[in-house]
């Protein structure tokens, strides 16, 4: 696995890079990103149906991401590679928005996803429990969750944003709770409520990737600088 995520970064990288040297690359890079944004939920949203479609049992809906891609799982590779996939796509869309995020959201960012790394190095086992998984898994989705926050309380970004962050926030807290009720009280919603807060998440980075709206200190001095 580990040998497929690098060769998949590695890949990826000089594409990312191509894109940004092309000929009027700013607004093609906004462009780009803004695709990239509209392409993880896509891929997400075929990986679960692919995986659901493949996964035997009554109800395949309500079965959690780490079921449909566990051990001895018929769709196991289907539900790995479309995260996998996801993932990437995260990476790049974040360095596509890098100049339109405040620093506090990077670190939330870049938190989330650590914990995930480590959550994922030691999975939850079949029939068992891990409390580093658990722990580092529920810091992660916390750190997704909080992360439009950020962009609420800083004061170079444009007002109708900062209110929608907000917005944002206030939401993924709410479909949070949820989940997590769901996942300790073994609700019969708890996969499906997990797919929600997964795919409320994605959406937000379309949002930003689609405000026209980088930072404005940024901006200004550069204005300044053309004007000189």
């Amino acid at each position: 696995v580990a040998e497929r995520v690098l060769l998949l970064v590695e890949t990826g990288w000089p594409i990312r890079v191509a894109l940004a040297s092309w000929p009027g690359r700013r607004l093609r890079t906004e462009w780009t990103t803004l695709a990239l944004a509209l392409l993880g939920p896509v891929v997400l949203v075929v990986g679960f149906v692919t995986a659901q479609a493949a996964q035997p049992g009554p109800d395949p809906w309500n079965r959690s991401l780490s079921a449909l891609s566990g051990q001895g799982a018929s769709s196991r590779w289907i539900m790995v590679g479309a995260l996998g996939a996801a993932g990437v796509l995260v990476v790049l869309l974040a360095l596509g928005l890098r100049r339109r995020v405040p620093a506090a959201a990077w670190r939330l960012l870049a938190a989330g996803g650590v914990f995930l790394v480590v959550a994922g190095l030691d999975p939850q086992p079949v029939g068992g429990y891990s409390a580093v998984h658990m722990v580092t898994a529920g810091l992660a989705w916390a750190a997704f969750t909080a992360w439009p926050l950020a962009l609420a309380f800083s004061s170079r970004v444009d007002h109708r944003l900062r209110w929608a962050s907000a917005t944002a926030t206030a939401v993924l807290i709410v479909l949070m709770a949820w989940f997590t009720a769901q996942l300790v009280t073994d609700g019969a919603w708890y996969g499906i409520s997990q797919r929600v807060v997964i795919l409320a998440q994605a959406v937000w980075p379309v949002v930003v990737a689609a405000t026209r709206s980088p930072l404005s200190a940024p901006a200004t001095r550069a204005s300044a600088s053309d004007t000189h």
